[in-house]
């Protein structure tokens, strides 16, 4: 039977884990509480569902990649977010991508508000609500932090957030 032979299969792989980690697979980490033993696997060892070989473990690219935007307000109103804009194009953009962007996370600097819009999304959903108030002197800077299956369409995405910026004011005489 078909689903027995997968069984037992799990069942070798979770014995060979097992046996890898030794009696005591849990350790006092560093913070005292107890964490995952962390021993790199050998070459030809499963570990939970994935079988290392000496290649894999020597050539290994991590499928996930992140990047952040960050833009500091010119003090003046100017490379501030126009909401509107970002409104617009945000949806467009998780549309067009969204199955690749796993987390999407910040914090930005809103043209003519005083508080800092906080923001996140996952995959096609996004939220984002007033947070605290800017404090006095404190510079406004927009932070957006993207996290998701490389390869991200990185300067697609910059270019996009760029053109929701305000101008940048010029400096007053």
């Amino acid at each position: 039977d078909e689903a027995k032979a997968e069984a037992k299969a799990k069942a070798r792989k979770r014995a060979q884990v097992k046996a890898a980690l030794g009696s005591n697979p849990v350790s006092a980490g560093p913070s005292g509480r107890d964490s995952p033993r962390k021993a790199p696997p050998r070459s030809g060892e499963f570990v939970g569902d994935v079988f290392h070989s000496a290649q894999s473990l020597v050539a290994h690219k991590s499928p996930v990649e992140s990047f952040a935007i960050v833009e500091a307000s010119d003090g003046q109103g100017g490379n501030e977010v126009d909401v509107e804009k970002f409104n617009a194009w945000l949806p467009e953009l998780l549309t067009q991508h969204g199955e690749k962007i796993y987390r999407l996370k910040g914090f930005l600097a809103v043209k003519g508000e005083k508080r800092k819009l906080v923001c996140q999304g996952v995959h096609m959903t996004f939220t984002g609500e007033r947070g605290e108030a800017w404090s006095p002197g404190e510079a406004r800077t927009t932070t957006l932090i993207f996290i998701g299956k490389a390869p991200l369409p990185k300067a697609e995405i910059k270019r996009g957030f760029k053109a929701c910026l305000t101008p940048q004011q010029e400096a007053r005489k």
